[in-house]
Order: C-alpha cells, then structure tokens, then sequence
C-alpha cells in the first residue's frame, strides 16, 4: 500500500511530529505511538486532501509543545498554508471501530531517537470514522479512499456495523448514514470494475 509522504503537506505532519518525538526523553524506555485521523490521514492514502488542523491520538499521555505550527507550501496552488496540530481532537465522540489502533497502518518515526512511531487509521477505520457527522467533507473522504481501492463495499458495511455495537446514542442517523456511504463506494466499484476512467480522482 503507498504512502504519500513526499509532498509538502506531508512533510509538514513530518516537521509537527519530530517535534513532538524530541519532547520525549532517552531514559524512556518505551515507544510512543500516534495514530494520525481525519484529514491529514485522508492525504497520506490519497496525496491530495490538505486540511488546516492535524488530528492525532497518542498511546501515552505527553505534554505537547505550545507551538506546533508550521508554514508550507502547498503544490496543488501554490499557496502559503499553515498546519496546526489539534489538541482538542479525540476519537470517543464519533464512529471507531474497537480495533481501530491494532489494525492501524506504520507509516515513520520522526525524529533522532525514533521513540514515536506514526500510524494511521486503516483506510476502512478511516472512512468508518467519517460517518456520524458525515458532512460533504466527509462524504468527498470516503468516494476519495474508495477511489484508490482502499476497501469495498462490503468490507465498510461490515465494519461500521460492527463498529456501531459499541456506539452509544440515537443510532438511526449513523445507519442511514452507513447505508449512504455503502451505496456510494458500491457505485465507485462498479465504475471501476467496468473500467471507467471518468472517474476524477
């Protein structure tokens, strides 16, 4: 599975996670995950989502830096942007599957002493995770990783209904948006596996 880790976006998540790593200390002998969500996780499968806030989740508590900001440059027009990392962001508020941090995918460790390992979300985690506000953004995410062949149909039926046992609240929303987005990426398929390059990716 490719990862877009190359582009100016990408290296941007780099530069905010080697600053993190270098808040961790040698004498700590264990290793720090972060497990990379919405739209920055979006970007490393698909190379063209950017977004403004970088949400991440750690395996342990860490007092992060006041300043993790940073300037780039973005290919796609060639404006200055900025990326901020999101200290409000947490997973328990929207659809996750239970086993979302064991399946979720290596991507580097920045930095010198190689103590945080970055992740991200599964690609049907990621989608799945999109589903309880399913905004337009949200909508455009999932046609964009179904687009790449990520996972079907099927498998993102499965696994946000499984994912949804675990849910607690007014679920008739989150179903129906469930039913949306598995129609959806049932029609991407079909459209590719008929050959249809019309498909703007």
């Amino acid at each position: 599975m490719k990862l877009h880790t190359e582009t100016s976006f990408a290296k941007a998540i780099q530069e905010i996670f080697t600053r993190i790593s270098e808040m961790i200390p040698d004498e700590f002998n264990k290793s720090v995950h972060a497990i990379v969500a919405g739209g920055a996780a979006v970007h490393f499968y698909t190379g063209a989502r950017t977004s403004h806030d970088l949400d991440a989740e750690f395996t342990h508590r860490i007092i992060l830096p006041q300043d993790l900001v940073v300037i780039y440059q973005d290919e796609q027009d060639q404006q200055e942007k900025e990326l901020v990392f999101d200290v409000n962001y947490t997973p328990v508020l929207g659809l996750i599957h239970e086993d979302y941090i064991q399946d979720a995918v290596y991507v580097y460790s920045p930095g010198e002493n190689k103590k945080l390992k970055i992740y991200v979300l599964s690609p049907v985690d990621l989608a799945v995770s999109k589903l309880s506000r399913y905004s337009d953004n949200d909508k455009a995410d999932i046609e964009a990783l179904a687009k790449e062949k990520l996972f079907t149909a099927e498998e993102l039926k499965q696994r946000a209904e499984h994912a949804l046992t675990g849910y607690i609240g007014a679920t008739n929303m989150v179903l129906m948006n469930i039913q949306d987005a598995v129609k959806r990426v049932g029609e991407i398929q079909e459209d590719l596996d008929e050959g249809n390059d019309s498909i703007p990716r």
